[in-house]
Order: structure tokens, then C-alpha cells, then sequence
């Protein structure tokens, strides 16, 4: 998994230096090529100087794809239920 880390910070960045791919990927790395490849393909992403590095409406829509992917995980791991749970309007912080 944290291969696919690597490859999430290097699109949050918008840029991936391909030389580093098989390296930091390991045996994923034909895999994230294929997934790089098909940002290309779709104008997301283009290659450039050894690096795919994503258009402004990849960066656009990579970002959208991220920040929900975060909230949804941030919300997994606050229970409202739980003592010291993060302020509500019915239960503000004291």
C-alpha cells in the first residue's frame, strides 16, 4: 500500500518523475503505468522532460477525486458517538 502512497503524493504534486515509478512502485509499477498512460490518453496528463504531469483539468479533477477520498476516510475514523468527539451544534466544545 504504500507504493500507491507514493504515486498519491506525487499526483497531489501534479507531477510524477517516471524514472521513479518501478522504483517506488515495485511490482505495481505496470499497473500505475497503465493508470499514468490513461491520464495521457484522456488529456488529464501529459508527458513531459521524463515526467507525467497532470493539466489543469487533471490537476482539477485529481484534486476533486483526492479530497473526497480524504474526507470519506477522516470520517471513518471520528465516531460521533465517541467521548472527545469533534464539536457539534448540539454539543459544542467546552
Amino acid at each position: 500500500m504504500s507504493a500507491w502512497w507514493w504515486l498519491y503524493w506525487r499526483l497531489y504534486e501534479t507531477r510524477v518523475p517516471l524514472a521513479e515509478v518501478y522504483s517506488a512502485m515495485g511490482g505495481e509499477a505496470p499497473r500505475a503505468r497503465r493508470w499514468l498512460h490513461l491520464l495521457e490518453l484522456t488529456g488529464l496528463a501529459v508527458r513531459r522532460k521524463g515526467h507525467v504531469e497532470l493539466t489543469e483539468p487533471g490537476a482539477y479533477w485529481v484534486h476533486l477525486g483526492q479530497t473526497q477520498f480524504a474526507l470519506n476516510y477522516v470520517d471513518t475514523l471520528v465516531d460521533p458517538s465517541a467521548a472527545g468527539a469533534l464539536a457539534s451544534p448540539d454539543r459544542p466544545l467546552n
